[in-house]
């Protein structure tokens, strides 16, 4: 019996024995995990990303143009030309602490590259940071290697800087030279103003009418009812004529760069400063932004009615139209305008 138990033992203890040695023979299985799928962007898609932005920038619309720039430097965040772009649409749309910041990331990417230097140099023109421009401007000039195209740009917008200083205070209560100016007779009110356009414009031709005719009102309500207007049909009939005129790319410039418009005038010779006669000619090219049109307007029209230009640039008659383009007076234009006709 006793011999009987033992044999037992033994055949449990051994299919034990067994059981466990093919337990630890299975395989274990590890846990599932969550997969995580990375994204990946190649050089060819932040170039067509950088080459769409570029696009939405020459067209105008500088929103897009930033988003586009924006999704390049999340792929790429040490690209020079999303950074250059980024900055170019954040100074289209008026975002010039934003813009500044842009352009300071091209100069540590690459120290050495001017054109982050010149979208700075021009930001800081916009705000009337002008002594940082010049500084920016005879750093360019510096550089180990210049391009002859970089030289010429450098040096010409130095002589422009030079035109804003010689236009003034800025911080002046108004920009009017009461000694030289040139304005229309009472007795001419209200002056009689015709709207044309180029028949290729057709597109902006109520636009235009409807801007020429703001603008007027702005400047009739900023002196005070001094100046007064009214649109006649025909040109001949006209004191100040307006005209959208289209302009092939780059065959109107002067010294300070292409022109937005331009403004002919004709006075009394006897000594009494009145004028006879004026035509404002507003010149657009195919790529301009619409917007910008309100601010050309404003500009020209100031003109006709005997403004020269300021050295401020909040000021709408300053020399160079910039972001963000408003087509609005400042304080100074208003003031600028009133002086010119409450003065004998």
């Amino acid at each position: 019996m006793e011999m009987a138990r033992l044999n037992i033992f033994i055949v449990l203890l051994v299919a034990l024995i067994s059981n466990a040695a093919a337990v630890l023979a299975e395989p274990t299985l590890p846990t599932p995990r969550p997969v995580l799928v990375v994204q990946t962007f190649n050089k060819s898609d932040v170039g067509q990303l950088i080459t769409q932005g570029k696009q939405f920038l020459k067209s105008g619309e500088h929103i897009k143009a930033q988003e586009v720039f924006e999704r390049a430097i999340e792929t790429s965040p040490d690209n020079l030309a999303a950074h250059l772009g980024l900055g170019r649409a954040m100074l289209e749309g008026g975002r010039f602490a934003k813009a500044e910041g842009q352009f300071l990331a091209c100069t540590f990417i690459s120290p050495r590259d001017n054109d982050a230097r010149f979208g700075m140099a021009e930001l800081y023109e916009h705000t009337g940071r002008f002594a940082d421009a010049v500084l920016v401007y005879k750093q360019i000039l510096k550089s180990r290697i210049l391009e002859a195209s970089d030289e010429a740009h450098a040096n010409w917008s130095l002589r422009r800087l030079e035109y804003y200083r010689s236009l003034g205070d800025a911080n002046s209560a108004h920009y009017v030279d009461l000694s030289e100016a040139h304005k229309w007779k009472k007795t001419a009110m209200p002056v009689r103003i015709s709207i044309w356009s180029d028949p290729e414009l057709k597109s902006l031709k109520d636009v235009f009418y409807k801007s020429v005719v703001r603008s007027f009102e702005q400047w009739r309500d900023a002196s005070g009812g001094k100046v007064n207007f009214v649109v006649v049909p025909e040109q001949r009939s006209a004191d100040i004529v307006c005209k959208l005129v289209r302009l092939v790319r780059g065959t109107r410039g002067n010294g300070l760069g292409l022109k937005a418009g331009e403004t002919a005038q004709q006075w009394d010779e006897t000594g009494s400063d009145a004028f006879k006669w004026s035509r404002v000619e507003v010149f657009w090219e195919d790529h301009k932004d619409a917007r910008k049109l309100d601010a050309y307007v404003l500009h020209e029209v100031g003109h006709s009615l005997g403004l020269g230009h300021s050295s401020n640039p909040h000021d709408i008659m300053f020399p160079m139209a910039h972001p963000p383009y408003t087509g609005f007076l400042s304080e100074r234009d208003r003031n600028s305008i009133h002086a010119l006709y409450q003065s004998k």
